[in-house]
C-alpha cells in the first residue's frame, strides 16, 4: 500500500499535517501544488500512482481502521476490476456506518450489492 497525499495550495496547517504523517510512515508521500482543483489534484495523484488500486479520500471522508483491507479483500474475492462506495451516513455518537453501497464491475458486467455496515465492510 502507498498512500500520496496531495496539497492542493492549502493555506492553513495542512502541510505540517502531511508532514507529521509521512514521517511517522515511509509509505507516504507528499506532493505540493498550486490550487488547481480537485480534478488536477487527483490527476497528479494518479500520475505517481505504482498500485493496482486506486482509492480517492478526500478531506472531509472517514473510513474506519480496516476499511481499505476489507474493501480490497472484497474486490480480490469478486475478482472485480473496480468498486464504487456511496457512504450514506453514520451514527455520530457511535461512528458507526449505517449501510455501504457497493458496486463492482466483474467481466463487463455490474453487480449490485447493498451491504449493511458494522463497523465495516463484510
Amino acid at each position: 500500500m502507498e498512500v500520496i497525499l496531495v496539497d492542493d495550495g492549502s493555506t492553513d496547517a495542512t502541510p505540517a499535517i502531511c508532514e507529521d504523517f509521512r514521517r511517522q510512515d515511509d509509505r507516504i508521500r507528499v506532493i505540493y501544488k498550486q490550487n488547481e482543483g480537485v480534478g488536477a489534484s487527483r490527476n497528479t495523484g494518479l500520475a505517481m500512482a505504482t498500485g493496482d488500486y486506486i482509492l480517492f479520500i478526500d478531506h472531509d471522508d472517514w473510513l474506519l481502521e480496516d476499511h481499505i483491507q476489507k474493501l480490497y479483500d472484497l474486490l480480490k474475492k469478486n475478482q472485480a476490476d473496480i468498486a464504487i462506495g456511496n457512504f450514506s451516513g453514520f451514527l455520530e455518537e457511535k461512528k458507526v456506518f449505517l449501510f455501504y453501497i457497493c458496486f463492482i464491475l466483474m467481466k463487463g458486467n455490474i453487480l449490485k450489492k447493498t451491504i449493511l455496515l458494522q463497523n465495516g465492510l463484510k
